[in-house]
């Protein structure tokens, strides 16, 4: 048997129940167009990045027992466009962690005395970038005026404001 043949027949009748069968992917243009079709796969909802409103809600929830005294969540919100629920959490436990190291490099108590800092924040987003952007690499080609032929008039007026 295939699992298509499965799915199809795994509806519900008067003798048997039904089968809900629940699937998620990053990648939804690699899945077969068969499984998509009406009766197997036919509903799909799709999770969007957070917006930062939505961001920063994460951020709190996920930092609501730390103390965060001079901590500016909005701004944090703000500068992690592209980051997903995944990274906002590895993006908070690594600023915990600078919290703790700062704790305890001046041995305070750690559970009463940590709090979270901008310079927290600060080395954690050196550690976390966005797992959309993970493997990712530009190259950026080394191009020169020379290169470009023709549109002399174009170049001259791009030197002007340009360099």
């Amino acid at each position: 048997y295939t699992k298509l043949y499965e799915m199809d027949s795994s509806k519900a009748t008067s003798s048997t129940p039904g089968v809900v069968v629940v699937a998620s992917t990053n990648s939804v243009d690699a899945i077969d167009p068969a499984l998509r079709r009406y009766g197997r796969f036919d509903i799909e909802i799709e999770v969007t990045v957070p917006n930062k409103k939505e961001r920063l809600q994460i951020l709190e929830l996920y930092t609501r027992k730390i103390p965060r005294n001079s901590c500016d969540l909005e701004s944090i919100a703000a500068s992690c466009n592209g980051y997903v629920g995944a990274d906002l959490w590895a993006l908070c436990r690594e600023a915990i962690k600078s919290a703790i190291r700062r704790s305890l490099i001046a041995k305070k108590d750690v559970k009463k005395e940590s709090s979270l800092t901008m310079e927290d924040w600060k080395s954690a987003s050196s550690l976390v970038q966005p797992s959309i952007t993970r493997g990712i690499t530009v190259e950026i080609p080394d191009v020169t005026w020379k290169d470009i032929g023709g549109l002399k008039d174009v170049k001259v007026v791009l030197c002007k404001f340009c360099i």
